[in-house]
């Protein structure tokens, strides 16, 4: 959700000076603040010289019928309203373009960042905040010998097929088979039912959204970049690229109480990141389970840190941040919409948590399930390997 454009108006309860000094830390420009800031004041004139019109067409409206109720030609008071009448409407469609310009731009601004996140314009200064490891050791740990990548292990359990894949969808795509299917489902099942004993609520979501929809929770530049689209003969629909698109609008224009939480589960993406990787880690369609919070200002960084916990808790059971949405009762004293925050993270990319599976829970004879997965594999614990890799694959060996 981008910034409220009463944000940047400190008259209005707004803070431009925070904006700025968000913008300085993420090395964004502060001019554009100040820009959005100058919009809003060029469209707040708009809208008083379009009311003064107003006024002076009921003004001339009176004149029209006092002089008709003295039975006195009004002729050029009935065209100087018509002119008037004219200029009202093209300063209306004025302003409501020029809006349209002013919050195009204010979307351009990131969310206030952090106070604690650490200022640099690369990775470098990025702080470790915790390391956790099963056996309680925070060193590396040391390597495997024969360890097999995942898409090796699961070729030799016969659960993918990449060949198919990129033959039948191009490069990167993949058919999931048999004990990757199962796999793959047992991760979403279980993250659902993981999420749900934490008070979350399970969605699933339609996965196309109408045009105007999807312009309110993603940024416009994502529309060709990153979305695909289909055109129907009357309507424009896109494909959503993550599940808090069609969740942020699952409550838009209505009034209840926070928070809510959701857990939806989603597919599909489109990106170019990764192309040269091996295997089903960057794909072009993938599942994933996300949360999705809604929660007042005031609670977002104490409903943050629990989200965190529960992606921490998830992974440890394995072993191994537009729309007009209002929660609560306005008070008396409250001058302007106070907006809820909306938090999202992924628990669990399926694809990709299951590329870390295979290669953790490998044996030189197959794999072992993680206990908390098994009730989703019809009880297994184990899956033998049932083929050698294609030769293609195979290691010399000295």
């Amino acid at each position: 959700m981008t910034l409220d454009i009463l944000s940047f108006i400190d008259s209005k309860g707004g803070n431009a000076e925070e904006i700025r000094e968000s913008q300085r830390r993420r090395g964004h420009s502060v001019e554009l603040v100040d820009e959005i800031i100058q919009m809003y004041a060029d469209w707040v004139k708009m809208d008083f010289d379009t009311n003064a019109l107003r006024k002076k067409v009921n003004e001339v409206q009176k004149e029209i019928s006092a002089k008709k109720k003295a039975k006195e030609p009004a002729d050029d008071l009935v065209a100087a309203k018509k002119e008037i009448d004219a200029q009202v409407e093209a300063k209306k469609k004025e302003s409501k373009e020029f809006e349209v310009l002013m919050r195009q731009k204010a979307s351009t601004v990131g969310n206030i960042v952090g106070k604690n996140v650490p200022v640099s314009l690369t990775e470098d200064e990025n702080d470790v905040l915790k390391i956790w490891d099963a056996t309680g050791e925070t060193a590396e740990p040391a390597v495997r010998e024969g360890i097999l990548p995942h898409h090796e292990v699961l070729l030799r359990l016969d659960a993918m097929d990449l060949e198919r894949g990129a033959k039948i969808a191009g490069h990167r795509g993949y058919y999931l088979i048999n004990d990757g299917v199962d796999l793959n489902q047992a991760l979403i099942s279980y993250g659902l039912d993981f999420l749900r004993k934490k008070g979350y609520k399970k969605v699933q979501p339609p996965f196309f959204m109408n045009k105007d929809q999807m312009a309110k929770t993603a940024q416009l530049d994502q529309f060709d970049e990153e979305l695909y689209k289909v055109i129907a003969s009357d309507d424009e629909k896109y494909l959503i690229a993550t599940s808090e698109q069609p969740i942020s609008a699952f409550h838009s224009d209505e009034w209840f109480e926070s928070p809510r939480r959701s857990c939806p589960s989603s597919t599909l993406e489109a990106g170019s990141a990764g192309r040269d990787m091996w295997g089903i880690f960057r794909v072009h369609q993938f599942e994933k389970v996300e949360q999705f919070v809604i929660t007042d200002p005031e609670k977002s960084w104490e409903m943050f840190d629990r989200m965190i916990g529960n992606s921490e808790d998830f992974y440890k059971s394995l072993e191994a941040r537009r729309l007009e949405v209002r929660c609560g009762l306005k008070s008396k004293d409250q001058t302007r919409k106070v907006y809820v925050h909306m938090l999202n993270g992924t628990l669990c990319a399926t694809e990709r948590a299951l590329c870390c599976l295979v290669e953790n829970y490998q044996t030189p004879e197959g794999l072992v399930i993680p206990e908390v997965l098994r009730p989703y594999m019809q009880g297994r614990e184990f899956l033998p390997f049932v083929k050698e890799l294609p030769k293609s694959l195979q290691r010399k060996t000295a």
